[in-house]
């Protein structure tokens, strides 16, 4: 029997869109447990299973509605490593407005402007999340916080919230490198809430 990190492979192969379900933590009697993965695809299909019924049903529409990149630069994503990717190619504010956001939701700006940065996060910060951070220079964060300040944009707790520059602090200097700070300090944020919650 294929497992789901086969499968995931041959999808990621394949240049399907899907995502991959896991479970992290359980309470009581459950009918799958800590470890259980299943995979999602775009069309609301699943591939393995994290325990049949209606909690099933809710985490594959969710992830359905998560499977997605938000730009609105023509054929941005045209390149084949993002075959498995969606891409929202809608304004900015206008994909933000229609997008679901929770307690588990993981906010990165990275916008090719500074002026849409700042934007964005204002738009986004009293959203519910689980982590908001932009990325940038220590002189562009300290310009921004300064305009969210004295046009009473954003409040001085909301931006101590706020992850900016954001990223594991290494000397980075390729969009590759940074990629990696990124992801680094989503998995390093994303593991103190599973160890608080423990």
């Amino acid at each position: 029997m294929q497992t789901v990190l086969s499968k995931a492979e041959e999808i990621r192969n394949s240049g399907l869109r899907a995502a991959i379900c896991i479970v992290i933590e359980t309470r009581g009697s459950t009918p799958r447990k800590q470890g259980s993965k299943m995979i999602v695809f775009k069309d609301g299909t699943i591939f393995g299973s994290i325990g049949g019924g209606p909690v099933e049903k809710e985490v594959a529409e969710k992830t359905v509605e998560l499977i997605a990149l938000f730009d609105p630069r023509e054929r941005i994503f045209d390149d084949p490593a993002f075959a498995g990717c969606t891409c929202i190619g809608k304004d900015y504010f206008e994909a933000i407005d229609k997008a679901v956001f929770d307690d588990n939701t993981y906010i990165i700006i990275v916008t090719p402007k500074h002026v849409y940065d700042e934007e964005i996060l204002v738009k986004v910060t009293r959203k519910p999340h689980a982590y908001t951070g932009m990325i940038g220079s220590r002189r562009k964060v300290e310009q921004a916080t300064k305009r969210f300040l004295d046009e009473n944009l954003l409040t001085a707790e909301e931006i101590e919230s706020i992850d900016m520059p954001m990223g594991i602090k290494f000397n980075a200097q390729t969009p590759q490198e940074i990629a990696i700070s990124l992801l680094a300090k989503l998995i390093d944020v994303r593991n103190q809430v599973m160890n608080s919650n423990n």
